[in-house]
């Protein structure tokens, strides 16, 4: 059974991550070719060039950490991965999911959980087709999970 979602991303943010991703791999491969003379290129600081080398691949680590973001429903727990990262920390607890809400006017999907004492509405980025999905995968692991869908405004 699938528990990983990918976390849903507009074409325009990862268009823009596209170009800096490109100019960073270009900067990357310039200083690269600058600290070891390769195709003429000179470097005018190799301290200079080893730090740019360093912060651009980071960067790029970066993003792809960004354009892999998933959620994954895993022991017990919803989890809002970056890379390796739980970002959320473990603190959805799949046993103290309430309810969740399909929103039909924008197909967003609501998760209201109790963390600690309080109870909080979480949005659930995923795709709108992965919905039924995780949906369904919530509610194997606690069948007390209640499900509607609702026009909900912002």
């Amino acid at each position: 059974m699938k528990n990983r979602f990918a976390y849903a991303l507009s074409g325009s943010f990862i268009f823009i991550v596209f170009v800096f991703a490109a100019v960073c791999l270009g900067y990357v491969l310039y200083t690269f070719f600058g600290i070891f003379g390769v195709l003429g290129l000179g470097s005018y600081s190799i301290v200079m060039d080893i730090v740019a080398l360093i912060l651009s691949a980071t960067f790029l680590t970066l993003l792809v950490f960004i354009l892999t973001a998933s959620y994954k429903i895993q022991d017990g727990t919803v989890k809002l991965k970056l890379g390796f990262w739980d970002v959320s920390s473990g603190k959805f607890k799949v046993e103290k999911v309430i309810k969740l809400v399909k929103a039909t006017n924008t197909g967003k999907l609501y998760m209201n959980v109790y963390v600690g004492d309080n109870a909080q509405i979480v949005l659930i980025n995923i795709r709108t087709q992965d919905t039924p999905l995780f949906t369904d995968t919530m509610k194997k692991q606690n069948p007390h999970i209640l499900y509607e869908e609702a026009e909900i405004t912002e």
